[in-house]
């Protein structure tokens, strides 16, 4: 079988020729149509190769041709630039993907190493490479993080605070914003408590709490306030709101509160003494006078409060109660020098007479018949009907006669009553307090 386009020999019923590739072929026992053949009279000698068509172009054949099928070298250059171009398809990416991982790994210990604008740079050109677009973003917040820490560091915590709060939720941004808000708060008040503008001050220091000393330094300013507000209120001649004012300031000792404070004490009570002296309230202004210690005159203001002893007599009577129908007599202890003050109450509580008696003397008073209460006091020092012994060595009694303490006084009667004797003494008593006297 022979190729049609070339006239080389196939294999039996080859379809393509492996020389040419052409599809056309004929049978060996057919010689090609343009072919010359030897007239028929002429012997034809066995041949042992095929008949080549005239047209045709012999050429030697190789020698591994005769081994197998020959390939031609365009076949063969064609087939090599083929593969070359599988190759290359197949390397280059290949190539590609480890410059990308390479700079990708540069890039990364870049930012590791704190060199973020150089690693920002390196992340822009790997595009959308794993993840080099976040590590990009995480470069640039990072750099913004050190200027904004640079600015902190520098003083500038105003600037800070607004560049570590542009970071959000950047690692500690958050925070370290808040804490550039508090320096700054914190210096803003140290200048003003340096300027002595306390007021301001404590405005500033008090919401810092426990930031630095800015909890003592708000106590401090306030301290500073309240003692300005005492001595103002004295200066006013106020001393009840300078006392109170001070009374807070003691416990934090502040300057010289506490003498300020006994100050504005002793002024009021000096004050409340006179008063009660000139309201007859003796025994109230003996005390505060008393109480004052060496404070300016006081201890001669004291002496002035007690009174000499009235003469043994009525001292009061009540205009309504004017009848004579009873003598009472009262009869006090010969070896008591002590005077005595008898109030003569009816049994509605209503006061009908006063006496004072001098130690050991008997004086009589004429009463009207009525059921009465009598109580009786004893003592030293004389501060006048109103407060009369005062409460120190002083006895105030209710008397009990014939077991009850109101006793029907009759018409024609006289009694006596004799007080304060063990043997003799004909009335009980019952101790009162001085105001119930």
């Amino acid at each position: 079988m022979f190729c049609t386009k070339c006239g080389k020999q196939l294999a039996d019923n080859a379809k393509f020729c492996s020389f040419c590739g052409a599809m056309t072929a004929v049978p060996t026992a057919q010689a090609p149509q343009n072919a010359s053949i030897a007239p028929p009279s002429v012997p034809m000698a066995p041949q042992t190769e095929p008949i080549v068509p005239p047209s045709a172009s012999v050429e030697p054949e190789p020698v591994a041709a005769k081994r197998g099928k020959r390939v031609r070298p365009a076949v063969l250059i064609a087939c090599a630039a083929a593969f070359v171009l599988v190759a290359a398809a197949i390397a280059i990416p290949l190539v590609s993907a480890a410059i990308k991982k390479s700079n990708y790994e540069e890039a990364v210990a870049l930012m590791e190493g704190g060199q973020y604008e150089g690693a920002m740079s390196a992340f822009a050109e790997l595009g959308s490479y794993e993840d080099a677009a976040t590590l990009y973003a995480s470069c640039e917040n990072s750099l913004a993080y050190d200027k904004a820490a640079a600015l902190m560091s520098a003083g500038s915590y105003e600037e800070a605070a607004e560049a570590f709060a542009l970071l959000g939720g950047f690692e500690d941004a958050s925070s370290q914003a808040e804490e550039c808000l508090r320096a700054k708060a914190y210096g803003d008040a140290t200048a003003l408590l340096a300027a002595a503008d306390y007021a301001k001050a404590y405005e500033l220091f008090q919401p810092l709490g426990a930031y630095k000393d800015a909890a003592a330094l708000a106590k401090n300013c306030q301290n500073t306030l309240g003692y300005q507000e005492a001595t103002a209120a004295m200066d006013a001649g106020d001393y009840g709101a300078a006392q109170r004012l001070f009374e807070g300031l003691v416990d934090q000792r502040v300057k010289d509160s506490e003498a300020l404070l006994t100050l504005c004490r002793n002024i009021q009570s000096y004050a409340e003494a006179e008063e009660a002296l000139a309201e007859g309230k003796y025994y109230t202004a003996f005390k505060l006078f008393r109480d004052l210690g060496d404070y300016e005159d006081a201890e001669g203001r004291a002496d002035l409060c007690e009174q000499e002893y009235p003469g043994t007599g009525t001292l009061y009577r009540n205009e309504a109660f004017k009848g004579s129908a009873v003598t009472l007599k009262i009869k006090t202890p010969k070896d008591d020098p002590r005077p005595t003050f008898i109030k003569i109450y009816t049994q509605q509580g209503e006061l009908v007479a006063s006496v004072f008696i001098q130690g050991g003397q008997t004086p009589s008073i004429k009463l009207p018949a009525n059921i009465y209460q009598i109580r009786s006091a004893y003592g030293e020092r004389w501060f006048g009907p109103d407060e009369m012994f005062g409460d120190e060595d002083a006895v105030y009694q209710t008397l009990i006669l014939e077991g009850s303490e109101n006793y029907a006084f009759k018409s024609g009667y006289i009694y006596t009553l004799t007080l304060r004797d063990a043997v003799n003494g004909n009335a009980g008593t019952r101790n009162e307090d001085r105001g119930e006297f």
